[in-house]
């Protein structure tokens, strides 16, 4: 299991938040609940245990979908490995940028991405850090359908971090 303490996560992946939520004010009201913060610095760094609980506050009083409306900005706001140009590159990418945006960032401390080609037209990408489901599904379809507006992402069935297990996994089908 993942341990967030002493993790920090850099202020450019949390500003999807802000971008996410239709209500700047009530982003910025739930940032400082959790993060302790409402002006995140884009080049700070914040504790990542108090940014999953702001992700929480969301999902409990908004709910898990507009916790993937804030994922899928995460790629055009965290930072994220250059000369990314395709869907299965991108996917790929996804455990690279995750680790580019967290200190320290080691897989055992904060988990991963990770990516499996099942065909040309359908990928998998196994989670296993301690975000919630919503937040990496709308990560793992705002990459996908930025390079393939036709993508389509669900959550898998079967294990799931919301009810308890260590890990969810995503099925990204092409059309």
């Amino acid at each position: 299991m993942t341990d967030l303490n002493n993790v920090k996560i850099s202020g450019k992946a949390i500003t999807p938040v802000l971008k996410g939520l239709s209500n700047e004010n009530l982003a910025r009201k739930i940032l400082k609940e959790g993060v302790g913060t409402q002006e995140i610095d884009e080049n700070k760094q914040y504790p990542a245990e108090k940014y999953v609980e702001s992700l929480n506050i969301i999902e409990k009083k908004m709910g898990s979908l507009v916790l993937k409306k804030v994922g899928k900005f995460m790629m055009d706001s965290a930072k994220w490995p250059p000369n990314v140009n395709d869907l299965e590159n991108a996917l790929k990418s996804i455990d690279v940028a995750y680790k580019m945006n967290h200190t320290p960032n080691s897989s055992d401390k904060i988990g991963s991405y990770h990516f499996k080609k099942i065909s040309d037209k359908e990928f998998e990408i196994h989670c296993d850090n301690p975000y919630p489901c919503g937040l990496d599904l709308g990560i793992v379809a705002g990459v996908a359908q930025k390079f393939n507006p036709k993508a389509y992402t669900r959550h898998k069935e079967g294990d799931c971090r919301a009810k308890g297990k260590k890990s969810c996994v995503y099925s990204i089908k092409l059309s």
